[in-house]
């Protein structure tokens, strides 16, 4: 998904290992490039993989299994 001048990917496979909780976005302005040090975990110990991602507003929102969380971006 792209929001706020980057790409978004959550729950992604990397090489042969699942982040289920993890999201991921690309540099600003470049959606082809991704560093490494971009991403954040989710309440990875919750078990609850990451079901979606939507822009509202000033916000990402991300939703789990059974629970709903906030991203804010300064």
């Amino acid at each position: 998904m792209k929001w706020n001048n980057y790409l978004f990917f959550a729950n992604v496979t990397i090489g042969s290992t699942v982040y289920q909780t993890r999201i991921y976005w690309s540099n600003l302005r470049d959606d082809t490039t991704f560093s490494a040090i971009n991403w954040i975990e989710i309440s990875m110990l919750d078990g609850q993989p990451i079901t979606g991602i939507f822009a509202l507003a000033d916000r990402l929102v991300i939703f789990k299994e059974r629970s709903i969380f906030n991203i804010f971006f300064t």
